[in-house]
């Protein structure tokens, strides 16, 4: 039962992970997987309905934009932002950019995680420009404050953030002015170690 709700989780059949936990929770009230995985399927739910919304107000949007167009106007070449337009977001440029020479953390709250790689990201971000770094944060509802126990070295600040997510079934978003890191995802067994190029920064 519990691998059937994990499965359709994965296959994002959030009704039937409902029905299937709710008859394990009853059985085994003590549950603790099944209760934590059921408040995963409440927060995937609100962010699935946050993305129907965003794309459903983008549609109304283009369709008052081609109704209002003047008769036999020539079409000029679009340069509004978005993930297929010319002007990509410069944080994801920075994140493949930025790169960690070592980081080692050993039971370390996820929060704390996150302040430090914020700050290797200031320190590492050899693009200049106005804003050095990139802003980091966590949003997490259900308060959960998972551990992370990783060494990684001489990775990009990318592949930092996909090792860490995966290691706590998390997720992140690129979004215009920051990283947001967030639950979601399925949970690996990640004790990863990078044999050494030099010695790592030690946190926890």
């Amino acid at each position: 039962m519990w691998d059937s709700a994990r499965g359709n989780f994965a296959a994002g059949n959030y009704d039937e992970v409902d029905a299937t936990l709710s008859e394990l929770i009853t059985l085994v009230p003590e549950h603790r997987g099944a209760q934590r995985l059921m408040a995963r399927v409440g927060v995937e739910r609100v962010a699935l309905a946050e993305t129907w919304r965003g794309r459903t107000r983008s549609a109304l949007i283009e369709e008052v934009g081609e109704a209002w167009r003047r008769p036999g106007a020539a079409s000029e070449p679009t340069t509004e932002g978005g993930s297929g337009s010319g002007g990509a977001n410069p944080l994801i440029q920075k994140l493949n950019t930025i790169r960690i020479p070592s980081v080692s953390f050993s039971a370390v709250e996820l929060h704390r995680v996150v302040s430090t790689l914020s700050d290797l990201s200031r320190e590492f971000d050899s693009m200049g420009g106005e804003r050095q770094g990139i802003n980091i944060v966590v949003i997490d509802p259900q308060d959960w404050r998972p551990t992370v126990s990783l060494t990684l070295r001489d990775l990009s600040l990318k592949r930092v953030l996909d090792f860490i997510t995966d290691s706590i079934g998390y997720q992140y978003e690129v979004q215009a002015d920051a990283v947001v890191v967030r639950p979601g995802g399925e949970t690996s067994t990640l004790d990863t170690e990078f044999f050494p190029l030099r010695a790592p920064r030690s946190f926890g």
